[in-house]
């Protein structure tokens, strides 16, 4: 205060300039990195999150387009058409595995990990049950082949078919919980702004008051202010 009050005129004014620089400074500062972190947290809402729900429930229905081609198959008399039936289905585990891959490549939490693992545990077991089936089948014995479909087939895949929609699921949980912590973000950033404004509009208060901080209270303009007449 007593610097003010002795300061010339140019010197406050240069130190208020200072200031309200520094303030504007931080408003500035507050809102890039706030709002990158925003934005990151929106990137990897989409890219770890949303990308891989459409990922996961396309290989889904890869799976189940190949149990449907292993049912036809043992139900096909047709050498001919079991040949394009078999291409087809190796065509929907090469791109189940594409998708499944992808999704492996992004960024995953300990609960997804486990999911997948169990999945690929699941698997193979699949595959190996479908496989018999259809040798049974390309033997000649269709019943024997639809019995090993029903038996043992059908609830390999469904275990499959269970753990594929757990983690559509579990995305979706994911994503829904990084849409609510950029909300909390955004209240944060909401809460800094206020702040900083606040004290720039109290620097600007204070700054507006004359005969505390820019003008003397004997001075007008740099010159003397009349004393009263005395009469």
């Amino acid at each position: 205060m007593e610097f003010f009050r002795k300061a010339r005129i140019s010197s406050r004014m240069l130190v208020l300039a200072i200031l309200s620089g520094l303030l504007t400074l931080a408003v500035g500062i507050v809102g890039l990195t706030q709002s990158s972190r925003i934005n990151d947290m929106l990137n990897g809402m989409y890219d770890n999150n949303l990308v891989p729900v459409a990922d996961i429930a396309n290989a889904n229905m890869q799976a189940i387009y190949h149990h449907r081609a292993m049912l036809t198959y043992v139900a096909q008399p047709d050498g001919e058409v079991m040949k394009r039936i078999a291409a087809g289905a190796e065509k929907n585990l090469a791109k189940m595995k594409e998708l499944l891959d992808k999704y492996r490549k992004t960024e995953l939490t300990p609960a997804e990990t486990s999911l997948l693992a169990k999945l690929d545990e699941a698997w193979q077991p699949y595959l190996a049950a479908a496989s018999k089936a259809a040798k049974t089948s390309l033997d000649g014995d269709d019943a024997a082949a639809m019995k090993l479909m029903l038996d043992e087939v059908q609830p390999l895949f469904q275990k499959t078919d269970d753990l594929l929609t757990d983690l559509v699921n579990l995305n979706l949980a994911l994503g829904k919980k990084a849409y609510d912590d950029s909300d909390v973000v955004v209240a944060e950033v909401r809460w800094l702004l206020g702040i900083v404004v606040l004290g720039a509009v109290l620097l600007s208060v204070g700054a507006a008051s004359p005969s505390r901080w820019v003008v003397s209270p004997t001075t007008w303009f740099g010159r003397p202010t009349p004393s009263p007449v005395v009469t």
